[in-house]
């Protein structure tokens, strides 16, 4: 289910104001394919003194009150209900899997464990040992864990995304300098101190997107224990591209990436699952597409004839052998896809080409 909440309505009390906020967001989104999955408040108030009974898009909360709050007393019966329709919220599952999952998140400090300790936690809650990797699955399914079955990510059970993933991520994935009139920085102290320390790779991070492995020792110097992980997990999510050297193309490495899950653990257990031409743990630099500048006017051509090719995302199974204009104004691009793109196409150059990076125009 989706919901939109606002928190502020101790402060913004007016019930006309709540109408025509959310009469704003459904003019706004009312032709996104998402609409007509969201909740709506339909006992909401708005008019002089909340005299009108109506629909509202949104429900309007007042923190102070808290669960005394009568909008957050419906808010919870929706979602509720909501939730209690949902398939997966109905599925049986043994005991045993329930009390592995509370043992996983016992240890609030933690973000994550290994292969084997989770494995151990499951030997404890009783949970048959051919059971480990199908219970694994089902929690990664409904999104309490993150585990990988490839056998560069396999050894590790992420129990807390945020701290693991997404603030590191964040540290390199950010805004590093002011453009045109977009004066917004994010600067942290280990930014200043990479800046110090190595000024002109910085730079180039900032102006090209390239990242030097040494760069990202700085910058992740609080999560150094965890960073042949945490490079395995940015390459698959598309968020870093390994970018190969002139002398790394020459001694080529292929990947097996069906190899047995056992076999590849130990040294060779960060090869990545796709193919690439050299070990991760080999690259000495790698892409950051979501830095890569705007594309500048000259990539763009001018001639009446050019190939063009169109992609289509939708909510809806399209089985039409054509699209219509409508169904691309319609359509929409999902958050990160364009860079991922950029990424993937880095990548696949880089295995069937022999010009040089700088040549496709990226940097």
């Amino acid at each position: 289910p989706i919901v939109f909440v606002g928190s502020r309505k101790d402060e913004v009390l007016e019930p006309v104001i709540h109408g025509e906020i959310s009469a704003l967001l459904s003019k706004t989104f009312r032709t996104h394919p998402i609409w007509p999955y969201v909740e709506h408040d339909e006992r909401g108030q708005t008019g002089q003194g909340g005299t009108t009974i109506t629909t509202l898009a949104f429900f309007p909360v007042d923190n102070v009150k808290g669960r005394e709050d009568p909008v957050l007393q419906r808010l919870l019966s929706v979602l509720e209900k909501a939730l209690g329709e949902q398939e997966y919220i109905n599925r049986k599952v043994p005991l045993s899997w329930l009390r592995t999952l509370d043992m996983l998140f016992k240890d609030v400090e933690r973000s994550h464990m290994s292969y084997t300790e989770a494995k151990a936690i499951m030997r404890e809650c009783k949970v048959p040992s051919e059971h480990d990797e199908l219970l694994l699955r089902f929690l990664h399914s409904m999104g309490k864990v993150i585990w990988f079955e490839e056998p560069s990510l396999c050894d590790v059970v992420i129990t807390d995304p945020i701290k693991y993933i997404a603030c590191p991520a964040a540290i390199v994935i950010c805004k590093l300098k002011q453009e045109g009139a977009d004066i917004t920085l994010h600067s942290l102290p280990v930014h200043k101190e990479a800046q110090k320390r190595m000024q002109s790779s910085f730079m180039k991070l900032c102006d090209q997107g390239i990242l030097e492995i040494e760069l990202l020792a700085i910058l992740w110097k609080d999560h150094a224990e965890n960073t042949t992980d945490l490079i395995a997990l940015m390459c698959k999510f598309g968020l870093f591209v390994p970018l190969h050297n002139d002398a790394q193309e020459e001694g080529k490495v292929g990947s097996s990436g069906g190899a047995n899950r056992g076999a590849n653990r130990g040294a060779n257990r960060h090869l990545p699952s796709m193919v690439r031409s050299v070990p991760l743990s080999e690259v000495q630099q790698f892409l950051v597409p979501a830095l890569l500048a705007p594309s500048p006017a000259k990539l763009w051509s001018n001639e009446e004839q050019q190939h063009t090719f169109y992609m289509v995302f939708s909510l809806k199974k399209n089985t039409e052998p054509f699209l219509e204009y409508k169904d691309l104004h319609q359509g929409f691009l999902p958050s990160g896809f364009f860079t991922r793109l950029i990424g993937r196409t880095v990548q696949w150059a880089q295995l069937t080409s022999n010009q040089r990076l700088g040549n496709f125009g990226l940097f």
